[in-house]
C-alpha cells in the first residue's frame, strides 16, 4: 500500500508540477513566502531571531487555532522574545 500511494503520489506531483509553477509565476499571492515553504529564511529575518526565541508548531489549522491564544499570551508576558509560528 505504502508503495502505490508514493507512485500515486509521485504520478499527481508530476502531472500537476507545471500548474503550480504557472501559479507561481503569474500571481503575486503564490509567489510570497515560496522560499520561506521550501525552508529558505532570509537573512534580515535570522538577524531578529538571534535574541531569545520561541517555537509554536502545530500540525492541523484546529491546533493552530488552539495555540493562538497562548501566542497573545506569551507575547503579553514577553513582548521582547521572537515567536515562530510554523504549520
Amino acid at each position: 500500500m505504502f508503495i502505490a500511494y508514493n507512485i500515486a503520489f509521485t504520478i499527481f506531483f508530476v502531472l500537476l508540477s507545471p500548474y503550480l509553477l504557472f501559479k507561481v509565476i503569474t500571481r503575486m499571492k503564490y509567489r510570497e513566502g515560496v522560499g520561506e515553504r521550501l525552508g529558505c529564511i532570509a537573512r534580515s529575518k535570522i538577524k531578529k531571531l538571534r535574541n531569545r526565541r520561541v517555537w509554536f508548531h502545530a500540525v492541523s489549522v484546529g491546533e493552530a487555532s488552539a495555540a493562538y491564544p497562548l501566542y497573545v499570551a506569551f507575547k503579553r508576558k514577553y513582548p521582547d522574545t521572537s515567536v515562530i509560528f510554523s504549520t
